[in-house]
């Protein structure tokens, strides 16, 4: 039976999220060239890639070609394809770390490529959703607002899941239930929103953290030992 954090997991999950983020860039670019193919954007990305850098624009600007427009790059900057590109990035060195830095740090990797995988799906969704222009022409004045809000919501929600993850990636081990992680995470969560200036209740943070971990969190089993909310 495969421990949840082996390497040979790890491997299992590269290749499903990878596939995850191939669909997610078809539904964006139906019709790409050879040039501009998924996997020739990985390829790309392998050899141009520095783990070093932290910052997400740096890390873009980087995998960018010195040919495409200021508008081009906007575009980029401000689409699914952003956030997609991330996590493509870090599911790369996820793949090198696990083959040179070992587990615990491929795993920290494969956390972030989840984190940006997951904004990736729900934007591409939206982006999808929006419809005839004639309703988006409609919406545009409301919508501009709620799509702001939504975005906030998201990243706080895959922030929540990385402090899920991040005590069995340094080695600790699983929360007992969804119900002590969602506890414990809660001061963070609300931390993190203050200071992002994103609406947070104290007061219904932890039943909606559990929501969140119980419901939403693909990958529940490997960081919490049952989803019993205690």
């Amino acid at each position: 039976m495969k421990k949840p954090l082996s390497l040979e997991n790890l491997g299992d999950r590269y290749g499903i999220m990878l596939r995850n983020m191939e669909i997610c860039f078809s539904k964006l670019n139906p019709n790409t060239s050879e040039g501009d193919s998924f996997h020739g954007i990985v390829t790309a990305i392998e050899v141009v890639d520095d783990p070093k850098r932290v910052d997400r624009d740096e890390i873009i600007e980087s995998i960018l070609s010195e040919e495409i427009t200021d508008a081009q790059r906007k575009a980029i900057f401000t689409s699914p394809l952003g956030p997609l590109l991330l996590s493509v990035v870090f599911l790369t060195r996820a793949k090198f770390a696990s083959r040179h830095s070992g587990r615990v740090k491929a795993w920290s990797y494969m956390t972030d490529a989840y984190y940006w995988g997951g904004i990736a799906n729900w934007s591409i969704e939206r982006y999808k959703q929006q419809g005839m222009a004639a309703q988006l022409a409609f919406r545009m004045r409301s919508a501009s607002g709620g799509n702001k809000r939504n975005e906030g919501i998201e990243e706080l929600r895959q922030f929540v899941f990385s402090l899920v993850r991040q005590p069995v990636l340094d080695g600790g081990d699983k929360w007992p239930t969804i119900q002590k992680a969602a506890e414990a995470i809660a001061p963070q969560y609300l931390a993190k929103a203050k200071a992002e200036d994103k609406a947070a209740s104290p007061n219904n943070a932890v039943r909606l953290l559990k929501e969140w971990i119980g419901s939403q969190m693909a990958d529940v089993k490997d960081f919490i030992k049952t989803k019993e909310n205690g």
